[in-house]
């Protein structure tokens, strides 16, 4: 949490370059990291990291919900939900990118 916030760090990204190095033997050069990174910046600006200040504000709702903190909660449920599955979208966007790099890597996962 604090890495992602002080450090601008994609947790996906940097859990992804670990499964490509550690599982398929391939370690990312910079550049590579880099393209990647390019490929999912605009789906992680605009869908996942609004999706998760959304959920960190429903975090203590009485402040703005009074009365609906069950309803708030809820709701911040489901936006956890859709937080998680566009990060899984981001993950199998990352596999593709990888595919098409060559070297024998496999493709996406199927969801």
């Amino acid at each position: 949490h604090a890495l992602q916030d002080e450090q601008g760090l994609d947790i996906v990204l940097h859990l992804f370059q670990e499964y490509a190095a550690l599982r398929l033997g391939r370690s990312l050069a910079p550049d590579q990291v880099a393209a990647a990174e390019a490929q999912i910046a605009g789906w992680r600006s605009e869908v996942i990291l609004p999706l998760r200040r959304l959920r960190r504000a429903l975090k203590d709702p009485s402040s703005f919900a009074a009365g609906q903190q069950e309803r708030a909660q809820a709701l911040r449920a489901r936006i956890a939900g859709a937080e998680l599955e566009a990060e899984q979208v981001e993950l199998f966007a990352l596999c593709d990118w990888l595919s098409s790099q060559g070297d024998g890597a496999t493709s996406a996962p199927a969801p």
